[in-house]
C-alpha cells in the first residue's frame, strides 16, 4: 500500500513500545516499518529502530488516514 498525497496521516497511538538500548549522537538509526492491518481508516504498523544491525527500539504504531478534502470541509 502506497501513501497518497491526497491523504493526511495522523498518529493515533503507540502500543507495546520498548526501548532496548541507548542511542547516542553520531549513531545512524535505521527505521523499518511493516504494515500489519487496515481496519476502515486505521492502519497498524510494527516499527523497529536498528543501530549497526542491533535492535534498539520497537513499537506498534496506529495511524489514522483521512482524505484531505474532508479536513478542508471541516475547517471551512
Amino acid at each position: 500500500r502506497q501513501a497518497s498525497e491526497h491523504y493526511l496521516y495522523l498518529l493515533c497511538g503507540l502500543d507495546n513500545t520498548r526501548f532496548r538500548r541507548k542511542v547516542v549522537p553520531g549513531d545512524q538509526v535505521e527505521l523499518r516499518a511493516e504494515l500489519l492491518t487496515v481496519k476502515r481508516s486505521i492502519l497498524k504498523f510494527h516499527c523497529e529502530a536498528h543501530v549497526a544491525g542491533v535492535l534498539v527500539a520497537d513499537t506498534d504504531l496506529l495511524v489514522a488516514e483521512q482524505k484531505l478534502h474532508q479536513i478542508e470541509a471541516e475547517h471551512s
